[in-house]
């Protein structure tokens, strides 16, 4: 049965399943307009979540990057958005059982179809993917027995390696692994990669995506899980190939991006740790995780940053929120890390810089960040 503009979606896969009044009420109608609806008493282990828009180039790797992992209890969840290049017609083609296939009448957005995702999920866990990235074989396998070894673990990320528009692989991205850490680094970026995580079903389901948190919905996620005490880790391990190209969103809409992301830090830090920031502090704290263009692009002072750094660190001493040696052991690895970086600019003839870093651009401070 096909959708009409009350109802802006319909199920056009070989099975899917209401998940109860809570389903029906976020979207309404839903339950009138599903077909081939399949009521098991059990469900998979596993659900996984790929919303998809206009991603015919890289849409067959995806997929099969899922239908061929070792762990085989699961259902593939794939959430057409509205897409107009022929991305329907490859998910039409696919005869494995384990997918459920979703579409959107008109687009609506990411945040919307990964809810959707999640309502419909019946899985213990459920499990992220982007349409045009490439999840390791065993990935599901490896993050399966850690969510079992760790049920105080809520969530758990993979590192990535990047991967280029043709798949030629690059460097790897790593993220802190313990949950202490990952706490840490929340005040400043978000430290897992969205399409690489998996967790409780539960979690998920109780905590949906913030539609106000446009471009950073996982990073308002991860932000309001920590807030609740739940607890984030990684596997220190390449589990996913994550394609950049000039179509990904933190290309596209970056401006956006940060705007979004600064005020849900915002939040964030009012709540936890009694702090806000100024627009400038904002501005300085993107420079701990920034790039050699950022760090070019926005001239600062270095006791800006570590007035900064002072200010992050006593408010979280104030209120015990994040292990006070995790910050610090964070602080103290970015600080060098940007005293690098600057370091390598001015050897290039890096502009205005030169005369307010003096010989602080490659001296650790070890006398006001120590490594713990």
């Amino acid at each position: 049965m096909v959708g009409d503009d009350k109802n802006p979606f319909h199920c056009i896969g070989t099975r899917a399943r209401i998940t109860g009044r809570d389903c029906c009420e976020r979207y309404p109608g839903f339950q009138t307009y599903i077909s081939g609806v399949e009521k098991k008493s059990v469900g998979p282990e596993l659900s996984v979540i790929m919303p998809i828009y206009n991603s015919a180039p890289y849409l067959e790797t995806a997929v099969q990057s899922i239908l061929g992992q070792t762990f085989e209890d699961f259902e593939f969840i794939i959430v057409d958005d509205g897409s107009t290049d022929g991305s329907a017609q490859i998910l039409q083609s696919l005869s494995d059982s384990r997918v459920v296939l979703l579409s959107n009448n008109e687009n609506r957005g990411l945040i919307y179809s990964l809810n959707l995702g999640v309502a419909v999920a019946r899985g213990q866990y459920i499990a992220r993917m982007d349409a045009d990235d490439v999840s390791v074989k065993h990935r599901f396998q490896k993050q399966i027995n850690f969510l079992r070894e760790h049920p105080e673990c809520a969530v758990c990320g993979t590192w990535a390696r990047l991967m280029d528009a043709h798949g030629e692989l690059g460097r790897t991205w790593k993220r802190v692994t313990q949950p202490d850490e990952v706490r840490a680094a929340l005040l400043f970026q978000s430290p897992l990669i969205h399409p690489s995580v998996m967790g409780k079903s539960e979690v998920f389901k109780a905590h949906p995506y913030n539609p106000e948190a446009a471009h950073c919905e996982d990073y308002a996620l991860w932000l309001e899980l920590a807030e609740h005490g739940f607890r984030l880790c990684n596997l220190g391990e390449v589990l996913l190939h994550y394609r950049l190209h000039g179509s990904n969103i933190s290309v596209v809409k970056a401006q956006i991006q940060r705007q979004h992301a600064d005020e849900m830090l915002q939040r964030h830090l009012t709540i936890s740790l009694g702090l806000r920031l100024s627009e400038r502090e904002l501005e300085l704290n993107r420079l701990w995780f920034a790039g050699k263009v950022e760090l070019k692009a926005i001239q600062f002072s270095w006791s800006e940053l570590r007035a900064l750094g002072e200010k992050l660190i006593e408010g979280n001493t104030a209120r015990s929120k994040n292990d006070v040696s995790a910050l610090q052991a964070i602080l103290c690895i970015r600080w060098w890390l940007v005293s690098f970086k600057l370091r390598a600019l001015c050897r290039s003839g890096f502009p205005k810089m030169g005369a307010t870093m003096g010989t602080m651009a490659w001296r650790l401070p070890s006398l006001l960040y120590k490594m713990i």
